[in-house]
């Protein structure tokens, strides 16, 4: 076993927990930021030479900062500087970056009700960013990509569902008048094929396909689509659109009466509502000793039905402590350590969303010490000494793949730049894998998950349960 491995991991557990429970209190709500980041979006900047600004990796770097939840000034000034570049001038590195913060921040913005000033204007430097970088034959491809993706024997296409997502947002951007015939017709395809799908990564993108269309075609006339047919628009391609922008139309007039009748939501205390039973009137040690049996148990109820799940939002430093301290004994069942790593990868997606739809009584919230925890946990199944002391298979039936393969997810729901730079080495380097004790069978297949996983980032949280 990596011994310097165990302590770093075991100092940080002992760091989170220690005397925790008996005042600990959940990190405070983010509250609305004031200031230069939420104050009204300025309009697009001028390109300026690439030799006036910094360098596009120092750019890159802090908007990948993003997608970890974590909030930074430097991401907004990176964003705005990345808006500068001229045409043709964008590295292809940093437009994939550019791609996952905004896959990232549209899904948060779709689902956001806190009217958050941020996301605003995130999104807005995102456009300005993205927008004169992506050709409308770019963007039409990748919404036609969306239309294979629902065909089963092209699940596994190389296309990731960022751009996927992002094309449709930018679509959704575009000044009205400007979307081409090719795009269009895109559009109303991909958007067709949406309907009855059950992919749920994807329903934000048919809510940017509808508004889309919606926003290019809301100010039209019976007049206006009768010049679209004598200019050479199929007739069912305009009534198509004219559905689709009535149906648009008529829901936003259902949430606006819904949102001017309802009362303002006001969420319960979890301490005071989801707090189980046998949890009350404990010690702090015999509290402790409480939730590490939970842990053990396996019992970790990722769709807010078990426990843990309001265990983890009254005490959700202590929690985390003794779940990577369960899940890091090498005496623990694969099958166990298997779903911990998959209930960490729920809790990191809701760290860094900084919201749940699933879990009663709100976000997970967690200290920066909790975080550089779930990341060594992270180092620490993949840095090979741990691993290699596993069995291959045991009682349960997991094997110690499916503990690489879990562990992969997990990095990828952190998103944590030092754990995706170990991924892309297990993605393309063999040898890295068989590092780890892995069966020279099973090399091949850790390295596509590793590709599969790193395909679909950002991660956003499973689907409603």
């Amino acid at each position: 076993m990596n011994i310097r491995a165990y302590i770093a991991v075991a100092g940080l557990i002992l760091t989170v927990a220690v005397g925790a429970c008996a005042s600990e209190t959940p990190a405070p709500e983010r509250e609305p930021e004031t200031g230069p980041e939420a104050s009204a979006a300025p309009a697009c900047p001028t390109p300026v030479p690439a030799a006036a600004l910094p360098p596009q990796q120092d750019l890159a770097r802090d908007i990948r900062t993003v997608l970890t939840g974590v909030k930074s000034p430097a991401q907004q000034e990176a964003l705005a500087q990345a808006g500068k570049i001229a045409p043709e001038q964008m590295s292809d590195a940093l437009r994939e970056v550019l791609v996952d913060a905004a896959a990232f921040v549209s899904h948060l913005d779709q689902w956001d009700d806190t009217g958050d000033p941020r996301l605003d204007s995130l999104a807005h430097f995102l456009v300005c960013a993205l927008q004169p970088h992506f050709s409308q034959e770019e963007l039409t491809a990748d919404i036609l990509s969306i239309i294979r993706s629902q065909e089963e024997e092209s699940r596994l296409e190389p296309i990731r569902p960022a751009r996927q997502k992002t094309a449709a947002w930018l679509a959704m951007h575009l000044p009205v008048g400007d979307m081409g015939d090719d795009l269009r017709r895109a559009v109303i395809k991909a958007q067709e094929s949406l309907i009855y799908s059950d992919r749920y990564y994807l329903s934000t993108a048919r809510v940017f396909l509808s508004e889309a269309l919606f926003r290019q075609y809301a100010g039209y006339s019976e007049a206006d689509f009768t010049a679209e047919i004598a200019r050479g628009v199929p007739a069912a391609e305009v009534e198509q659109i004219r559905q689709i922008v009535e149906v648009t139309k008529q829901w936003k007039a259902a949430q606006e009466a819904q949102d001017a009748s309802s009362e303002p939501e006001v969420m319960d205390s979890p301490q005071a509502n989801y707090l189980p039973q046998e949890l009350a009137g404990l010690s702090q040690d015999e509290l402790v000793a409480r939730i590490r049996a939970i842990m053990e148990e396996g019992r970790y109820g990722i769709c807010g039905y078990e426990p843990p799940v309001w265990i983890f939002q009254q005490f959700p430093d202590t929690s985390v402590a003794l779940l990577a301290e369960v899940i890091t004994r090498p005496t623990t069942l694969l099958d166990k350590m298997s779903d911990g790593l998959e209930f960490l990868s729920e809790l990191a997606a809701s760290w860094k969303t900084g919201w749940t739809s699933h879990y009663p009584g709100g976000p997970l919230r967690f200290s920066e010490e909790s975080r550089a925890l779930l990341v060594a946990t992270a180092q620490y199944f993949m840095g090979g000494g741990f691993l290699s002391s596993l069995p291959m298979q045991d009682t349960s039936g997991f094997t110690r793949s499916n503990i690489l393969s879990g562990a992969i997810g997990f990095a990828v729901a952190l998103d944590d730049p030092g754990l995706i730079d170990i991924l892309q080495e297990l993605a393309t380097d063999p040898d890295k894998v068989a590092a780890l004790g892995i069966p020279d069978g099973r090399v091949k297949n850790v390295q596509e998950d590793a590709r599969r996983y790193l395909n679909w980032r950002p991660y956003m949280g499973i689907s409603d349960c």
